[in-house]
């Protein structure tokens, strides 16, 4: 059983010949890890480890932004961040809206940032041996709708009908689907 198949039977709710294992971590940890245990690359490095994902992502191409503060990275909606790793927020756009409309006017990333140019040929490299991840790490929920709600969000978001919650969650949609279906 390869590592697709195994997460794939894991999926249709039947036992695989083990559990599925991914290695979700930052590119500060790969590093450690590799020099740790004398590993050359990522990718040998999660054959290490058992490792049944592979991530797939779109490269940014869009306009390089000026970090502020003690900010160490920014993501494409606008949060800084600061820390290890992926740090925390340090800001948060959207923390003042109030009402739908400060939520749309708010100046959100457009698709054509993203290039997916090289997405099929990393695909093919693996060749269907690995389930794949795709696209960005729930950039927006944990960017600009978390921060803005904190645990109260975190921990009833079903049952959120607040209206600028809602439309914080349908803003980041068209994004996604454009990113997706770029040629």
């Amino acid at each position: 059983m390869n590592s697709r198949q195994r997460v794939l039977t894991v999926f249709a709710h039947e036992e695989p010949d083990r559990v599925p294992i991914w290695c979700g971590c930052s590119p500060e940890f790969l590093e450690k890890a590799k020099r740790q245990l004398g590993i050359a690359d990522d990718e040998a490095l999660r054959q290490r480890f058992g490792d049944d994902f592979r991530r797939v992502s779109a490269s940014y191409v869009g306009p390089k932004s000026q970090l502020h503060g003690d900010a160490t990275m920014r993501t494409i909606f606008g949060v800084e961040r600061h820390g290890i790793g992926y740090g925390q927020p340090t800001s948060i756009p959207l923390a003042e809206a109030e009402t739908v409309r400060d939520v749309h006017d708010y100046a959100w990333p457009d698709p054509n940032w993203m290039d997916v140019g090289g997405i099929r040929s990393v695909l093919a490299a693996y060749n269907g041996e690995y389930a794949i991840l795709g696209g960005d790490w729930s950039p927006f929920w944990h960017d600009a709708i978390l921060p803005r709600h904190g645990s109260e969000i975190a921990e009833a978001p079903v049952r959120r009908t607040d209206s600028v919650q809602r439309r914080n969650r349908l803003a980041s949609c068209p994004y996604r689907w454009d990113c997706g279906n770029s040629s």
